[in-house]
């Protein structure tokens, strides 16, 4: 499965900053006017839009880990997606900067702790 979109509350549009040097720090937080970066527009969608897209009924897990982006993510996931069909397993990448807690989103939704890694807490779905 492949989408040209990055995923947000919903349907709009971002601004990407690409980071060449280190593609993976590539991300929607402002990273400041480094040489060799690269901003542009693309297309967002929701998470659940998404699973819905691909006919996705459930996930039995979900690695996300989106440079600090994952608090315009995951508070429109939780809200709208119906219990039956959360993820199974959730692996959060912990964020200080985040606006919303995500992982205090997560037990509210259902979500047990179940362990950590590096800089990822391990979340077990228990409706």
């Amino acid at each position: 499965m492949h989408e040209n979109t990055a995923l947000a509350a919903g349907p709009g549009e971002a601004v990407l900053t690409i980071v060449h040097k280190n593609r993976g720090a590539s991300g929607f937080t402002p990273r400041g006017n480094r040489s060799g970066d690269e901003s542009i527009t693309v297309p967002t969608m929701a998470l659940l839009a998404l699973m819905d897209k691909h006919a996705i009924t459930r996930a039995d897990a979900i690695k996300i880990d989106i440079e600090g982006a994952e608090d315009q993510v995951l508070p429109a996931f939780f809200e709208t997606c119906p219990p039956e069909r959360l993820p199974k397993l959730m692996i959060i990448e912990r964020n200080e900067d985040w606006a919303v807690d995500c992982i205090a989103l997560a037990t509210q939704a259902g979500y047990q702790y179940a362990g950590d890694g590096r800089k990822n807490v391990i979340l077990r779905f228990k409706p």
